[in-house]
Protein backbone atom coordinates (compact mmCIF):
# COMPACT_ATOMS: atom_id res chain seq x y z
CA UNK A 1 0.00 0.00 0.00
CA UNK A 2 1.15 3.16 -1.16
CA UNK A 3 0.81 6.17 1.02
CA UNK A 4 0.38 9.78 -0.03
CA UNK A 5 3.56 12.46 -0.28
CA UNK A 6 3.96 15.09 -1.64
CA UNK A 7 7.65 14.74 -2.12
CA UNK A 8 9.71 12.92 -4.02
CA UNK A 9 10.17 10.27 -2.00
CA UNK A 10 7.21 7.19 -1.88
CA UNK A 11 6.54 5.49 1.31
CA UNK A 12 4.83 2.54 1.36
CA UNK A 13 3.65 0.05 4.36
CA UNK A 14 4.70 -3.44 2.87
CA UNK A 15 2.60 -6.64 3.76
CA UNK A 16 3.58 -10.33 4.06
CA UNK A 17 2.28 -11.36 0.67
CA UNK A 18 4.08 -7.86 -1.20
CA UNK A 19 6.87 -10.40 -3.12
CA UNK A 20 7.47 -7.29 -5.02
CA UNK A 21 8.81 -5.05 -2.87
CA UNK A 22 10.34 -7.63 -0.44
CA UNK A 23 12.71 -8.74 -3.29
CA UNK A 24 13.10 -4.83 -3.48
CA UNK A 25 14.10 -4.37 0.82
CA UNK A 26 15.84 -7.98 0.83
CA UNK A 27 17.77 -6.93 -2.33
CA UNK A 28 18.79 -3.58 -1.09
CA UNK A 29 19.80 -5.56 2.96
CA UNK A 30 22.61 -7.51 0.90
CA UNK A 31 24.01 -5.11 -1.62
CA UNK A 32 24.37 -2.72 1.07
CA UNK A 33 25.76 -4.87 3.57
CA UNK A 34 22.93 -4.32 6.29
CA UNK A 35 22.58 -6.11 9.34
CA UNK A 36 20.13 -9.48 8.61
CA UNK A 37 17.79 -7.90 10.88
CA UNK A 38 17.22 -5.71 7.92
CA UNK A 39 15.63 -8.58 6.21
CA UNK A 40 11.55 -8.45 6.17
CA UNK A 41 11.09 -12.34 6.32
CA UNK A 42 11.54 -11.39 10.10
CA UNK A 43 8.65 -9.55 10.35
CA UNK A 44 6.90 -12.91 9.07
CA UNK A 45 8.69 -14.82 12.13
CA UNK A 46 7.02 -12.34 14.24
CA UNK A 47 3.76 -12.01 12.94
CA UNK A 48 3.44 -16.11 13.22
CA UNK A 49 4.73 -16.19 16.41
CA UNK A 50 2.83 -14.32 18.71
CA UNK A 51 -0.33 -12.16 18.73
CA UNK A 52 1.22 -8.75 17.98
CA UNK A 53 0.83 -5.82 15.09
CA UNK A 54 3.63 -5.89 13.32
CA UNK A 55 4.37 -2.93 10.55
CA UNK A 56 6.87 -2.50 7.37
CA UNK A 57 7.65 1.11 6.25
CA UNK A 58 9.73 0.97 3.13
CA UNK A 59 10.74 4.41 1.66
CA UNK A 60 11.73 4.47 -2.08
CA UNK A 61 13.25 7.58 -4.04
CA UNK A 62 12.27 8.92 -7.77
CA UNK A 63 14.65 6.35 -8.92
CA UNK A 64 12.62 3.17 -7.10
CA UNK A 65 16.00 2.71 -5.04
CA UNK A 66 15.36 1.81 -1.21
CA UNK A 67 16.07 5.59 0.97
CA UNK A 68 15.10 4.41 3.89
CA UNK A 69 12.70 1.52 5.73
CA UNK A 70 11.20 0.14 9.34
CA UNK A 71 10.26 -3.19 10.93
CA UNK A 72 8.51 -2.65 14.03
CA UNK A 73 6.22 -4.10 16.22
CA UNK A 74 3.94 -2.96 19.34
CA UNK A 75 1.51 -5.02 22.07
CA UNK A 76 -1.99 -3.40 22.68
CA UNK A 77 -1.54 -4.44 26.07
CA UNK A 78 2.23 -2.85 26.77
CA UNK A 79 1.22 -0.13 24.57
CA UNK A 80 4.82 -0.04 23.51
CA UNK A 81 6.08 0.60 19.62
CA UNK A 82 9.22 -1.47 19.04
CA UNK A 83 11.32 -1.49 16.28
CA UNK A 84 13.70 -4.00 15.23
CA UNK A 85 17.03 -4.45 16.47
CA UNK A 86 19.23 -2.12 13.93
CA UNK A 87 15.17 -2.13 12.52
CA UNK A 88 15.26 1.88 11.34
CA UNK A 89 17.61 2.81 8.54
CA UNK A 90 17.11 6.49 6.73
CA UNK A 91 19.52 7.46 4.17
CA UNK A 92 19.23 10.96 4.21
CA UNK A 93 17.17 13.74 5.97
CA UNK A 94 13.74 13.50 3.91
CA UNK A 95 13.52 9.53 4.09
CA UNK A 96 13.77 10.04 8.08
CA UNK A 97 11.41 12.78 8.26
CA UNK A 98 8.76 10.66 6.21
CA UNK A 99 9.66 7.29 8.47
CA UNK A 100 9.46 9.44 11.79
CA UNK A 101 6.16 11.34 10.88
CA UNK A 102 4.70 8.25 10.02
CA UNK A 103 5.56 6.12 13.07
CA UNK A 104 4.23 9.04 15.57
CA UNK A 105 0.81 8.76 12.97
CA UNK A 106 0.80 5.28 14.19
CA UNK A 107 1.69 5.70 17.90
CA UNK A 108 -1.18 8.36 17.98
CA UNK A 109 -3.69 6.31 16.17
CA UNK A 110 -3.12 3.25 18.99
CA UNK A 111 -2.87 5.43 22.06
CA UNK A 112 0.65 4.25 22.90
CA UNK A 113 2.72 5.33 25.41
CA UNK A 114 6.34 5.24 24.23
CA UNK A 115 8.38 4.60 20.99
CA UNK A 116 11.78 3.08 21.11
CA UNK A 117 13.60 3.01 17.84
CA UNK A 118 16.67 0.88 17.42
CA UNK A 119 19.31 2.07 14.34
CA UNK A 120 23.18 1.28 13.44
CA UNK A 121 23.23 5.13 12.62
CA UNK A 122 23.55 7.85 15.09
CA UNK A 123 20.91 10.03 13.34
CA UNK A 124 20.31 13.55 14.96
CA UNK A 125 16.84 14.42 14.15
CA UNK A 126 14.73 11.22 14.98
CA UNK A 127 13.72 11.53 19.24
CA UNK A 128 15.46 13.58 21.58
CA UNK A 129 16.10 10.98 24.10
CA UNK A 130 19.09 8.66 22.45
CA UNK A 131 20.68 5.85 24.23
CA UNK A 132 24.27 4.25 23.49
CA UNK A 133 24.69 0.67 23.88
CA UNK A 134 27.99 -1.13 22.99
CA UNK A 135 28.54 -4.76 20.79
CA UNK A 136 31.26 -6.36 19.27
CA UNK A 137 32.18 -7.38 16.03
CA UNK A 138 34.67 -10.37 14.83
CA UNK A 139 36.23 -9.05 11.35
CA UNK A 140 36.97 -12.30 9.44
CA UNK A 141 37.75 -10.47 6.87
CA UNK A 142 41.45 -12.55 6.38
CA UNK A 143 43.25 -13.77 3.09
CA UNK A 144 43.01 -17.28 4.74
CA UNK A 145 41.96 -19.76 7.41
CA UNK A 146 45.23 -19.63 9.19
CA UNK A 147 44.85 -16.12 9.15
CA UNK A 148 42.40 -15.81 10.85
CA UNK A 149 43.27 -18.87 14.00
CA UNK A 150 46.35 -15.92 14.49
CA UNK A 151 43.52 -13.45 14.92
CA UNK A 152 42.70 -15.56 17.98
CA UNK A 153 43.90 -14.48 21.77
CA UNK A 154 46.45 -17.24 22.74
CA UNK A 155 44.00 -18.63 25.75
CA UNK A 156 41.03 -18.56 23.18
CA UNK A 157 43.39 -20.70 21.01
CA UNK A 158 44.31 -22.80 24.40
CA UNK A 159 40.67 -23.22 25.52
CA UNK A 160 39.51 -24.32 21.92
CA UNK A 161 42.60 -27.16 22.06
CA UNK A 162 41.18 -28.30 25.84
CA UNK A 163 37.47 -28.53 23.82
CA UNK A 164 38.84 -31.14 21.19
CA UNK A 165 40.78 -32.93 23.74
CA UNK A 166 37.70 -33.37 26.16
CA UNK A 167 36.40 -34.90 23.00
CA UNK A 168 33.92 -32.37 22.26
CA UNK A 169 32.38 -32.20 18.90
CA UNK A 170 30.44 -29.51 16.64
CA UNK A 171 27.34 -29.73 14.52
CA UNK A 172 25.42 -27.12 12.21
CA UNK A 173 22.15 -28.58 11.69
CA UNK A 174 18.90 -27.60 13.20
CA UNK A 175 17.86 -31.33 13.58
CA UNK A 176 19.78 -30.19 16.86
CA UNK A 177 16.36 -27.76 18.01
CA UNK A 178 14.54 -29.70 19.97
CA UNK A 179 17.47 -30.47 21.66
CA UNK A 180 18.82 -27.52 21.95
CA UNK A 181 15.48 -25.79 22.78
CA UNK A 182 15.24 -28.10 26.42
CA UNK A 183 18.70 -26.46 27.49
CA UNK A 184 17.29 -22.81 26.35
CA UNK A 185 14.17 -23.57 28.68
CA UNK A 186 16.29 -25.18 31.46
CA UNK A 187 18.94 -22.20 31.04
CA UNK A 188 15.72 -19.26 31.11
CA UNK A 189 14.14 -21.24 34.19
CA UNK A 190 16.99 -21.15 35.81
CA UNK A 191 18.08 -17.57 34.92
CA UNK A 192 14.32 -16.30 35.76
CA UNK A 193 14.46 -15.12 31.62
CA UNK A 194 11.09 -15.05 29.23
CA UNK A 195 10.77 -18.15 27.28
CA UNK A 196 10.60 -17.78 23.56
CA UNK A 197 7.55 -20.69 22.45
CA UNK A 198 9.29 -23.32 20.12
CA UNK A 199 7.30 -22.39 17.38
CA UNK A 200 9.30 -19.00 17.04
CA UNK A 201 12.49 -20.63 16.49
CA UNK A 202 11.15 -23.05 13.85
CA UNK A 203 9.68 -19.83 12.58
CA UNK A 204 13.67 -18.52 12.23
CA UNK A 205 14.55 -22.14 10.61
CA UNK A 206 11.98 -22.00 8.19
CA UNK A 207 11.82 -18.11 7.18
CA UNK A 208 15.60 -17.76 7.15
CA UNK A 209 16.15 -21.26 6.19
CA UNK A 210 19.29 -20.00 4.28
CA UNK A 211 20.34 -17.59 6.10
CA UNK A 212 20.23 -18.57 9.92
CA UNK A 213 22.27 -21.58 11.47
CA UNK A 214 22.15 -23.49 15.18
CA UNK A 215 25.66 -24.76 15.99
CA UNK A 216 25.94 -26.90 19.32
CA UNK A 217 28.47 -28.39 20.73
CA UNK A 218 28.39 -32.33 21.36
CA UNK A 219 29.83 -34.78 23.89
CA UNK A 220 28.88 -38.30 24.20
CA UNK A 221 26.04 -37.66 20.98
CA UNK A 222 24.47 -35.14 23.50
CA UNK A 223 24.12 -31.51 22.60
CA UNK A 224 25.72 -29.95 25.64
CA UNK A 225 25.65 -26.07 24.08
CA UNK A 226 24.59 -24.16 21.65
CA UNK A 227 24.18 -21.08 19.33
CA UNK A 228 21.94 -19.73 17.03
CA UNK A 229 22.59 -17.30 14.35
CA UNK A 230 21.00 -15.36 11.76
CA UNK A 231 22.79 -13.47 8.48
CA UNK A 232 23.26 -11.67 5.43
CA UNK A 233 25.98 -11.16 2.79
CA UNK A 234 27.77 -8.72 5.01
CA UNK A 235 26.69 -9.93 8.77
CA UNK A 236 26.20 -12.51 10.90
CA UNK A 237 24.42 -12.04 13.93
CA UNK A 238 24.24 -13.62 17.24
CA UNK A 239 21.41 -14.01 18.61
CA UNK A 240 20.45 -16.93 21.10
CA UNK A 241 23.21 -19.18 23.02
CA UNK A 242 22.44 -21.61 26.12
CA UNK A 243 24.40 -24.45 27.75
CA UNK A 244 23.26 -27.00 29.75
CA UNK A 245 22.90 -26.40 33.60
CA UNK A 246 25.08 -28.63 35.19
CA UNK A 247 28.24 -26.75 33.09
CA UNK A 248 29.89 -27.44 29.61
CA UNK A 249 33.71 -28.37 29.60
CA UNK A 250 35.88 -25.37 29.52
CA UNK A 251 36.59 -24.31 26.18
CA UNK A 252 33.48 -25.86 24.58
CA UNK A 253 31.77 -22.31 23.98
CA UNK A 254 35.08 -21.01 22.52
CA UNK A 255 35.11 -24.17 20.43
CA UNK A 256 31.66 -23.77 19.11
CA UNK A 257 32.67 -19.69 18.03
CA UNK A 258 35.44 -21.14 16.66
CA UNK A 259 34.06 -23.23 14.21
CA UNK A 260 31.18 -20.43 13.38
CA UNK A 261 34.17 -18.34 12.55
CA UNK A 262 35.34 -20.68 10.14
CA UNK A 263 31.70 -21.34 8.52
CA UNK A 264 30.95 -17.31 7.59
CA UNK A 265 34.83 -17.23 6.67
CA UNK A 266 34.37 -19.86 4.43
CA UNK A 267 31.48 -17.84 3.18
CA UNK A 268 32.90 -14.60 2.68
CA UNK A 269 30.79 -13.03 4.73
CA UNK A 270 32.72 -9.92 6.53
CA UNK A 271 31.82 -9.55 10.32
CA UNK A 272 30.12 -11.60 13.45
CA UNK A 273 27.85 -8.71 15.19
CA UNK A 274 27.77 -10.56 18.74
CA UNK A 275 25.11 -8.50 20.11
CA UNK A 276 24.76 -6.21 23.30
CA UNK A 277 25.75 -7.24 26.71
CA UNK A 278 25.93 -5.89 30.27
CA UNK A 279 29.41 -4.06 30.45
CA UNK A 280 31.73 -6.06 32.82
CA UNK A 281 29.73 -9.38 32.70
CA UNK A 282 31.10 -12.58 32.17
CA UNK A 283 29.19 -12.74 29.00
CA UNK A 284 31.05 -9.13 28.29
CA UNK A 285 33.97 -10.27 28.68
CA UNK A 286 33.78 -13.76 26.83
CA UNK A 287 32.38 -12.12 23.82
CA UNK A 288 35.66 -9.18 23.94
CA UNK A 289 38.48 -11.57 24.35
CA UNK A 290 37.14 -14.13 21.22
CA UNK A 291 39.61 -11.88 18.76
CA UNK A 292 42.69 -9.94 19.09
CA UNK A 293 40.86 -7.89 16.06
CA UNK A 294 37.73 -7.18 18.44
CA UNK A 295 35.99 -4.18 16.89
CA UNK A 296 33.82 -2.14 19.28
CA UNK A 297 30.79 -0.36 17.75
CA UNK A 298 27.64 1.38 19.17
CA UNK A 299 24.01 0.34 19.14
CA UNK A 300 21.30 3.38 19.10
CA UNK A 301 18.02 3.74 20.75
CA UNK A 302 16.21 6.67 20.30
CA UNK A 303 13.00 6.64 22.23
CA UNK A 304 9.83 9.23 22.69
CA UNK A 305 7.08 9.29 24.74
CA UNK A 306 5.99 8.61 28.50
CA UNK A 307 7.76 6.97 31.06
CA UNK A 308 4.51 7.07 33.39
CA UNK A 309 2.23 4.01 32.00
CA UNK A 310 -1.16 3.62 32.85
CA UNK A 311 -1.80 2.62 36.33
CA UNK A 312 -3.27 -1.07 35.00
CA UNK A 313 0.46 -1.56 33.00
CA UNK A 314 2.09 -0.80 36.08
CA UNK A 315 0.24 -3.05 38.36
CA UNK A 316 0.80 -5.84 35.84
CA UNK A 317 4.95 -5.14 35.82
CA UNK A 318 4.54 -5.14 39.97
CA UNK A 319 2.57 -8.51 40.16
CA UNK A 320 4.89 -9.96 37.73
CA UNK A 321 7.84 -9.06 39.69
CA UNK A 322 6.45 -10.89 42.66
CA UNK A 323 5.50 -14.00 41.14
CA UNK A 324 8.99 -14.10 40.02
CA UNK A 325 10.12 -14.04 43.25
CA UNK A 326 7.97 -17.30 44.01
CA UNK A 327 9.60 -19.19 40.79
CA UNK A 328 11.55 -21.02 42.42
CA UNK A 329 9.52 -23.29 45.44
CA UNK A 330 7.11 -23.91 42.29
CA UNK A 331 7.50 -27.21 40.04
CA UNK A 332 9.26 -26.50 36.56
CA UNK A 333 6.10 -27.12 34.38
CA UNK A 334 4.62 -23.65 36.06
CA UNK A 335 7.87 -22.00 35.97
CA UNK A 336 7.67 -22.36 32.03
CA UNK A 337 4.09 -21.55 31.92
CA UNK A 338 4.98 -18.25 33.80
CA UNK A 339 8.09 -17.38 31.51
CA UNK A 340 6.55 -18.16 28.30
CA UNK A 341 4.26 -15.45 29.08
CA UNK A 342 7.07 -13.05 30.09
CA UNK A 343 9.01 -14.06 26.83
CA UNK A 344 6.03 -13.15 24.93
CA UNK A 345 6.55 -8.86 26.18
CA UNK A 346 9.11 -6.30 25.73
CA UNK A 347 11.42 -6.55 22.78
CA UNK A 348 10.89 -9.64 21.11
CA UNK A 349 13.08 -9.40 18.43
Amino acid sequence: MESNNKNKHKLFYVENDDLKLISIWNKFVDEELHSPFGYHSLRVILSKSFKIETFSLLVLDENNSVSGFCLAFFNQKEKILYSFKYGFFAKDEESQKILKNEILAIYKKNNLYKVIISCEQSITNIFKKKIEKITFHIPLLFNDKESLWHSLPPKCKNKIRRAKKNGILTSISWENLEEFYQIYTDHCIHKRLGIKPFSYFEQIRDCLEDKSILICGILDEKVISGMIFIYSKGFAHYIYNSSIKSGVPNGTNNLIMWETMVYFFNKKIGYIDLSESKLGSPVYKFKKNLSKKIITKKIYYFIFGNDKHSFLVRLKGSFVSLIEKFLPILNAKLQKKILLLKGRSGRLI
